[in-house]
């Protein structure tokens, strides 16, 4: 009977149809965007491009290997037919206070220095800051990262980063991010919408999921599917797909 489930689970986690119906058949959630949230890639097609939505946190180290194996590996598939938003949910008391404990002590920091520099350097400003961070989260979680390295990153002075940190503006953007995570039922990071509708924790690492979300995508919009999009990686388990959750007692992987 193990041999049985593991066969199953196996099969599951390859079979990329599978994944895409349980996706269609998820209840969507609105998600509100506003027009200054912190977004990338879609290049201006006339077509919707496929929304994605990505509460995450800056200390948590599966929101980092998400974030590189969707830049590397997801956003090619679409080919600019795709745009991401970056909504926040750290897992710190500090500022969201439906974390039941404080996982990453510095995801709160990390979120207001990050909208500190989409404020001084606009969305570029956002991402390269973005990057940054998760390029950095070992450091970050040891505590050695803070406005000076992020001003050095982004380009400006440190002051640039300093002067916005405490500002109102940018606490009660943050707040929204969570309370809208609250709202659509987030409890852990990274937590990723598709077109308002949750995917699967075992999908959203696996590049057989995208890569028929693809070909749904495009056949959904009319659009012949550009041959430079197809994945020559199908079977490939490049991101290993764990959570960070906050639960009562537990942290959970």
């Amino acid at each position: 009977q193990v041999d049985q489930c593991v066969d199953y689970v196996e099969g599951l986690s390859s079979d990329g149809d599978q994944f895409v119906v349980r996706w269609k058949t998820t209840d969507p959630v609105k998600i509100v965007h506003r027009d200054d949230d912190p977004m990338r890639h879609g290049d201006g097609k006339s077509v919707a491009p496929l929304d994605v939505v990505v509460f995450s946190d800056f200390e948590c180290p599966s929101c980092a290997r998400f974030a590189e194996f969707f830049e590397k590996n997801i956003v090619p598939l679409f080919g600019g037919y795709i745009r991401t938003t970056f909504k926040h949910y750290p897992l710190d008391q500090a500022c969201n206070s439906k974390s039941a404990r404080t996982l990453h002590p510095y995801a709160c920091k990390a979120a207001t220095m990050a909208e500190a520099a989409r404020i001084v350097g606009g969305n570029d400003g956002f991402w390269k800051v973005h990057d940054y961070l998760y390029a950095n989260r070992k450091a970050l979680a040891s505590g050695s990262i803070g406005v000076a390295q992020v001003a050095k990153a982004l380009g400006v002075a440190e002051s640039a980063i300093s002067s916005q940190m405490d500002s109102r503006e940018i606490a009660a953007r943050v707040l929204e991010d969570i309370n809208l995570a609250g709202a659509v039922g987030v409890r852990g990071t990274p937590a990723v919408y598709v077109d308002g509708k949750k995917v699967d924790k075992l999908a959203k690492g696996k590049i057989v999921f995208w890569d028929k979300l693809a070909d749904d995508y495009f056949r959904r919009v009319g659009v012949k599917r550009p041959a430079s999009t197809r994945s020559t990686k199908k079977n490939a388990n490049t991101h290993k797909n764990h959570n960070h959750q906050h639960k009562k007692g537990a942290h959970r992987h």
